[in-house]
């Protein structure tokens, strides 16, 4: 199986730290901003895409719907600082593929994201559960 290719988008260098480490069998590239990173996106190609919620310049669910207008099957797992109900509900809701709270737990990072890059492997193969 290939690595899985993650794009990062925080201005954290903790953040991208504990990303890198957690998911130390993928192949990890970060930008810390947004704009930069959707025209990479329309010119690279990656399995997921984590984002911090308020990232500078742009808000996480505006982050989320540029992303899905580029690639509206690329997952997208967003992070925050202090997540509220109504924010995790509006997040999953506009189809966000996960939302995690900072400071990430390497675990519930890991579990996360192959639950996610699991999706999108049975997806690319036409297996819906």
């Amino acid at each position: 199986m290939k690595r899985a290719h993650v794009l990062v988008i925080d201005d954290d260098r903790d953040v991208e730290q504990l990303i890198r480490k957690a998911l130390s069998g993928a192949e990890i590239q970060r930008d810390a901003d947004p704009s930069s990173a959707l025209s990479r996106l329309d010119t690279e190609s990656f399995d997921l895409v984590l984002a911090a919620h308020a990232p500078p310049q742009r808000d996480g669910l505006s982050f989320l719907a540029a992303v899905q207008k580029i690639d509206p099957r690329l997952p997208v797992i967003l992070l925050a600082d202090k997540p509220t109900v109504e924010g995790v509900t509006a997040a999953l809701r506009q189809g966000a593929a996960d939302y995690l709270a900072r400071p990430l737990s390497p675990e519930d990072l890991v579990h996360s994201a192959e639950r996610v890059l699991a999706g999108r492997r049975l997806d690319a193969r036409g297996i819906r559960l």
